[in-house]
């Protein structure tokens, strides 16, 4: 029985060789798919580091709604926190804002509940005070122009939900 020792000479003296060849070729296709499992694995580590941010997220809110109930928080405040808990631990986040816009839409400006015009008044004085910040850094003309017209808006919108709070109230 005769063995052919050639290609394995071939490698030994540097020459080319089939088997050479055959394992030059493979090489970007292993470089490929290891720059692909690499970017895989740092997609994975990123998505845990999420995920526990997440899960530490949705603890203290759970605490927040426990001590809310205790505390005699409104309940509206406290659902818009159970719903903010429920997004992180599914990470759907579209979920809690269309609950916020919902419960704002139905319960703040349709059935004008108190507790919940209040935590829409929070959210307009809070993007208001954003506003007013970004207006005495801006430098440019046309820029300070328009935020001073939502700042105006903002400031109407806080007297308009006032007067509805006050109206829900009785008073």
């Amino acid at each position: 029985m005769n063995i052919d020792f050639s290609p394995l000479r071939a490698l030994n003296n540097g020459g080319a060789s089939p088997v050479r060849a055959a394992a030059q070729n493979t090489l970007p296709h292993l470089q490929a798919l290891s720059d692909e499992n690499r970017a895989k694995l740092e997609e994975a580590a990123r998505m845990r580091t999420e995920y526990q941010k997440n899960i530490r997220l949705s603890d203290s809110l759970r605490c927040e709604i426990n001590k809310g109930l205790k505390s005699g928080e409104d309940i509206y405040s406290l659902f818009l926190k159970a719903a903010k808990a429920i997004s992180l631990m599914t990470s759907d986040t579209i979920f809690y804002d269309t609950v916020k816009n919902d419960l704002l839409a139905i319960y703040g400006i349709g059935l004008e509940k108190p507790p919940v015009l209040q935590i829409e008044l929070n959210e307009v004085q809070a993007r208001l005070d954003r506003l007013r910040q970004a207006a005495e850094r801006e430098q440019d003309t046309d820029d300070v122009a328009r935020i001073g017209t939502a700042i105006q808006y903002h400031e109407k919108a806080i007297e308009r939900i006032k007067d509805k709070i006050e109206k829900s109230q009785g008073g």
